[in-house]
Order: C-alpha cells, then structure tokens, then sequence
C-alpha cells in the first residue's frame, strides 16, 4: 500500500471492486470506517473468477493461495474453508532437456549453487539491479537458468531479466552488500523467519472468496459506477485500486508527474487454459504432484501446467483430470493472438509430449488476460517512488492494487493488518 490513511476522516472512497478493493473495503468496514465502493463494472472480483463446468470448476486467474497463520485466520473469519494439498501430490517439477525433474540441477551445479549461498556476492548491487543479477551475484547461472526463471515465470509471467530485485523479492536482498545469502537470512530476527507458507485454496474455488466479500459489503458497492473525476477536496479518504493505466487518468489532474510514471508501468499478458482429460488417457496414469515449470528454451510454448485434480482432488469430476496451462507472457505476447482452436491445439499437443496425453481432452476452456501482471521493473519501482513523495504524500490518498507493493493475495491481506 502506498500512502496512509487520514484518521480524522471516517469517510472512505474506493475506486474499483476487484480483490484489492474488496480487501481494504472488508478490514475498514470493520473497523468502524463509513466505506464505499465504486466499481465501473457489474460484477465484483477483477481477475478473480471460478466457472462451473460438467468436467470440475475452472478457474480463469489465481488458483490457490500461500497460507501464514495470519492469512488462515482472515479466511476462518470470512467463513471460507481451504483446502491443503494433498499429501500425495506435493511434488514439484521443473522442465530440463524437455523432461520433468524433481531437482533440475546436476550434482555439480547444485554444489556450485550451495558454495555461492554461503559465499560473500561476487559484485556490489545498484538500487536499479536486476533480479537476474540478483541470482547471478548470490546463486549462479545454472539456478537462474533452472529455477529462479521457470519460478518467476509462474508469478510474474516475465524474466528476471525484467524485474527490479529490490521490490520484486526484497526480503531475498541483503541491506549489507557484503554479506552471503546464508549470512543474510540468518541474521533477520527470529519472528521474521516464519514457518513455510502452505499452499490452499478454498475449497469452492476463488469465488468463493469473492463471494463472501461481496457479501459482507453488499450495501457498500455501487456497481456499475464508473469514477472519472476524484473529488479530492470531499471529506473523505480515497483509496485507489485500479490498474496503472486507469489510475494515470485519475490522478493525472492532480499530479502529472506521478501519472506520467505509471504510463511507463508495463503488464504481462497472458492465456490461461483449463483443460479436462480422462483418466485412461494419460500413458501410466494422470500426472502426480502440484504442477510443473518450463524454462524458455526447453521446446514448448507453454509456461507451466497446473496439476488441479492432482493437488485438490475436488476439482474434477471422478474419472477426469483438470490441468491448467498457461501461455503468453512478456516474452511471448503474440499467443494472445492465436485463435480459441490454435491455442487448444498448441496446449493439446505439448501436454502429450510432456505428460504422457494420448487422446484429444474432453473440455477445455481459454481465457485471454492482456494485462495480466505488473512487470515488477525498474519503471515499477520509479512509479512507486513518485506516487509515495507526490500524490499519496497527503494523507487520505492511498493507493492498494497488485502493483503497489504486493502482487499476492497472501501479501494483500497480509499488508491491511498492519495498517
């Protein structure tokens, strides 16, 4: 979140009803503040989205959750169960020379890995360092190449290349430049090395948390209430949680200098495909685990494949797997071009090459995101800045949305309890 709330006013404006909206509007409306919330569409949630189908749900953005204590808690109070995956499928692969592997290292690289970690980094880090160089300071090339990059892939849909270190993963770098990874990690103080987050998602799907916020603030939200001009001078907090682009318009009367950063905020596009096969389509049984990762460069087009019914058995109907595949990213834009049966093909084709797939899936459904995901940039972090010393520095004017500091939902709810 950048900027601070205004305690003398009681009154709160938020500008859009996707997850992030309906987030901050929940913890203020509990908190006593008078909220209310102006959605330019007529439905709630953003990317956010569950579809029911014959086959299992399908899911058209996130997929599950990492769950702290903290952000089971939250949930527990909305009264929206998760589920934990399975204790049969928590494996996870990574693609190297076109096959999944548990640990895509050799020995020797996974050595070289280990002595780096506990080593001083072979160069100083600017402020404008690239997650990239990050990992090739502190870890080397072949974890760059085979698991930080097949990694940022899945949440960023981008390279390391593209992503400013500092504000993509600051906890990962160390405030003294001459300190190794190991050194770094543990000197933090002992409540900010926490247990591993666990990997959940409602057991109704995403909707569900959509759902029961939408619920909770049935009387706040205006729909179809599109917001072109902010009345700044109102009695009233305004909290802004629309995408970039949108909030460039907004504020652009206010402070053009802060609009004209966020014009530079780049976005990746992507495909995500929900596939249904059967089970006696696969060559020795339905893929096992949570899913897998591709490197670029391995031979497929596809980013990654979700293993839904393998992780959450709920997700399909018996006697079906569902998968989700993604296409796309900065790196390959054009897919969003491809048409509905193209990129059904495409999917259908590296799924047999990868997973075994021996027949054509029973269902599949495609949706396009052509702003996805921040890209996590150096032009990210400038547009930050600004908007933190320019338009969020008075207090009332705030901005909660996945580029503004945190892209998950974990850091989202995560970030409002502390506010």
């Amino acid at each position: 979140m950048i900027g601070s709330l205004d305690p003398r006013k009681k009154k709160v404006s938020i500008v859009g009803a996707g997850i992030s909206g309906l987030l901050v509007g929940y913890e203020l409306k509990k908190r006593g503040f008078d909220v209310q919330i102006f959605e330019a569409s007529s439905r709630a949630g953003g990317l956010l989205r569950t579809q029911k189908t014959f086959f299992g749900p399908s899911e058209k953005a996130a997929h599950s959750i990492l769950v702290t204590p903290e952000v089971q808690k939250f949930f527990d109070e909305l009264g929206v169960p998760l589920l934990a995956v399975s204790r049969k499928a928590k494996a996870r692969f990574i693609v190297r020379n076109r096959k999944m592997r548990r640990m895509p290292l050799t020995p020797l690289e996974a050595l070289q890995t280990a002595i780096r970690v506990f080593s001083k980094p072979r160069l100083t880090l600017p402020p404008s360092a690239s997650l990239a160089e990050w990992c090739d300071a502190y870890l080397g090339a072949p974890a760059r190449k085979y698991l930080l990059s097949p990694f940022v892939t899945g949440i960023f849909a981008c390279t390391p290349e593209e992503l400013n270190a500092k504000i993509s993963f600051p906890k990962l770098v160390p405030t003294d430049p001459r300190v190794s990874l190991f050194r770094w990690m543990k000197s933090k103080p002992s409540h900010a090395r926490r247990a591993k987050p666990q990997v959940m998602a409602p057991a109704k799907g995403m909707q569900s948390l959509v759902d029961a916020l939408t619920a909770q603030l049935q009387n706040e939200i205006h729909f179809n209430s599109p917001i072109e001009k902010l009345n700044l001078d109102s009695d009233e907090n305004w909290i802004l949680t629309v995408p970039a682009p949108i909030l460039a318009s907004l504020i652009a009367p206010w402070d053009e200098r802060s609009a004209l950063a966020l014009r530079q905020v780049r976005y990746s596009p992507l495909v995500s495909v929900s596939i249904f096969y059967r089970d006696e389509d696969f060559q020795g049984g339905p893929p096992r685990g949570i899913g897998v990762l591709i490197p670029r460069g391995e031979g497929y087009r596809i980013l990654g494949c979700l293993f839904n019914s393998s992780a959450f058995p709920s997700r399909a109907q018996k006697g079906f797997v569902s998968l989700t595949t993604m296409i796309g990213g900065s790196s390959d834009s054009d897919a969003l071009q491809l048409s509905d049966d193209e990129i059904g093909a495409l999917v259908d084709r590296e799924l047999r090459a990868l997973l075994g797939a021996r027949k054509a899936p029973a269902h599949v459904e495609i949706v396009r995101w052509p702003q996805a995901i921040p890209v996590y940039s150096n032009e990210l972090k400038a547009a930050q800045e600004v908007l933190q010393e320019g338009f969020c520095a008075v207090p009332g004017r705030l901005v909660f949305s996945n580029f503004s500091k945190e892209v998950s939902i974990r850091g989202m709810i995560e970030t409002l309890l502390k506010i």
